[in-house]
């Protein structure tokens, strides 16, 4: 993963001072912290609205990714994927991702439904892709 706003030392004190509306005050120490900041610190979390520190949802596209990629197999090639979130996970949350094969076309070509469940059973995330997968005379 990656994101502008995980910065430390004089990287971070610059973008705070170009852009104060893009700060959090942590209300234990005083400090500033980017944004993102309440993804890892749970009083940061508190101060932007959130109950814990919780996770970055782009990490749940990308297990998407790798489920439809893992159950294709090497010579799979993943063609689309479109992803939501729905609900935050908070730190010490369990996520279940499974799916189930919506349908085959010709070519290889699967598609995919996806979803992220929690410990409570409620649904996180969804997706749906397309992986084409190798078909009989492919030279992989």
């Amino acid at each position: 993963l990656g994101s502008g706003l995980l910065t430390t030392n004089r990287i971070k004190d610059g973008f705070l001072k170009l852009h104060p509306g893009g700060r959090l005050i942590n209300p234990d120490n005083g400090v500033a912290d980017t944004l993102t900041g309440g993804h890892i610190e749970p009083a940061l979390a508190r101060a932007s609205g959130m109950p814990a520190a919780y996770d970055h949802g782009i990490a749940r596209f990308c297990w998407f990714a790798h489920l439809i990629s893992d159950w294709g197999g090497d010579h799979a090639v993943l063609e689309e994927l479109e992803a939501q979130i729905l609900r935050p996970n908070f730190v010490g949350d369990v996520t279940w991702i499974g799916g189930q094969v919506a349908g085959v076309e010709a070519g290889g070509r699967v598609r995919v439904v996806l979803q992220g469940t929690n410990q409570l059973g409620e649904q996180t995330c969804r997706a749906t892709g397309v992986v084409r997968l190798p078909v009989r005379g492919d030279n992989h």
